[in-house]
């Protein structure tokens, strides 16, 4: 279905990121990326919202980048969570 995400000769992977917003039960924004794509890319893509509620895990992790998330709003709230 996508021969681009093939990284094996018999093994593909694709990484679906997903901007949901609660109150439509249509997602906002989808990115269809390969396995080998960084994920804090996505955020270059991502169009800030005030009042949304964003949950990334670690492999967005750039501080460049987030600060752009967290500027459209004056006191954003970051926090971590351990599994």
């Amino acid at each position: 279905m996508f021969p681009w995400a093939r990284f094996r000769a018999t093994k593909a992977a694709i990484k679906l990121h997903t901007l949901l917003d609660l109150g439509d039960p249509v997602p906002t924004m989808i990115a269809i990326s390969d396995r080998k794509q960084a994920d804090v890319r996505v955020l270059d893509e991502l169009l800030p919202k005030p009042g949304a509620f964003y949950v990334l895990d670690r492999g967005y992790l750039d501080f460049h980048r987030l600060s752009r998330v967290t500027s459209v709003k004056p006191r954003p709230l970051v926090g971590t969570m351990r599994s």
